[in-house]
């Protein structure tokens, strides 16, 4: 499942793509680890991190659709730019850390500007 981070109208929100584990491209140093374990470790590692990537493309398109008539979720752009960098690494032992720290700093926007909907 290949995914990118990139608007259709122009490219403001995410400066990078990432592209999610499919069956012929490289495993990730955690995929390699578990794989060690167990395959059943390694498919379960799989699969978080194509639900990660589901997450993040969800709140681009969030993001995408928010930013430019609530300013105050801009902060949000370079956490999202550094959750996608952090998934293309394949390294990070929790591959929803990203995701979670640019929904915290929506949440954080969205406390003081009532009006932004809710992620």
């Amino acid at each position: 499942m290949a995914i990118s981070f990139r608007r259709p109208g122009g490219n403001i929100v995410a400066p990078q793509a990432v592209v999610a584990p499919a069956g012929a491209s490289a495993p990730t140093p955690i995929e390699v680890l578990a794989r060690a374990v167990s395959p059943q470790a390694a498919d379960a590692v799989a699969q978080q991190r194509t639900l990660s990537a589901t997450i993040l493309l969800d709140l681009y398109t969030y993001l995408s659709a928010n930013v430019e008539a609530h300013p105050a979720l801009a902060p949000a752009i370079p956490a999202m730019s550094s959750a996608v960098a952090e998934y293309r690494s394949g390294t990070a032992v929790d591959p929803f850390h990203g995701a979670r720290q640019v929904y915290a700093v929506i949440q954080q926007a969205r406390q003081s500007d009532a009006t932004i909907p809710e992620a």
